[in-house]
């Protein structure tokens, strides 16, 4: 490991690629917040 870093920067960068791979996912494979249901879409009895 590099002396240079301290832990608290090894957080940081590992906060910062699961952001970005969060962010990649969440561009590419979109999923629907609030699902449709019937009550939603007015067809409840």
């Amino acid at each position: 490991m590099t002396p240079g870093i301290s832990l608290l920067e090894w957080l940081l960068v590992a906060f910062t690629l699961v952001a970005a791979g969060y962010a990649l996912v969440a561009a590419f494979a979109p999923r629907p917040r609030t699902p449709r249901t019937a009550a939603r879409d007015g067809f409840e009895p």
